[in-house]
């Protein structure tokens, strides 16, 4: 039972019994890359003009459009780039960040609250837009 709770505190992906064969091996292999499929990459490199930027996706709340820039709000500092949200979602994971008006992008991953004209992410309230929220729906529920 000790060896049980010490295997359950280090979080492992899979745990493999002795006698080790083949079968126990493929199917355990199997299993962590199916469940590592299941997860949002974490980290993307976004090449723009002569920059390359790092951008965390597991802690990237919203984009928004500032005339010729975006500035990408994270849960603790924001980011501003020069180019225009299209441009930017482009290079992006299309399912995790999703436009909800005109000048915002949220992260589908983050999302607190979604209402009938705004969301909510990370306390902040971002408005829905009738003209994007048909799309929004469809791709939230997915």
């Amino acid at each position: 039972m000790e060896t049980l709770t010490n295997i359950r505190k280090l979080s492992p992906k899979a745990y493999i019994n002795k006698p080790i064969n083949e079968a126990t091996i493929l199917t355990t292999i199997d299993i962590i890359f199916d469940n590592l499929k299941d997860k949002i990459q974490e980290f993307i490199n976004v090449n723009i003009g002569t920059s390359t930027y790092n951008v965390n996706l597991s802690e990237l709340l919203y984009i928004a459009a500032e005339h010729v820039y975006i500035r990408l709000h994270y849960k603790e500092r924001n980011t501003l780039i020069r180019s225009s949200l299209s441009n930017f979602l482009e290079l992006l994971p299309k399912n995790v960040f999703i436009q909800v008006n005109r000048s915002k992008a949220v992260n589908k991953n983050l999302i607190e609250q979604v209402g009938v004209k705004e969301i909510t992410i990370n306390s902040e309230i971002i408005k829905l837009s009738a003209h994007y929220k048909k799309n929004f729906s469809a791709f939230y529920n997915s």
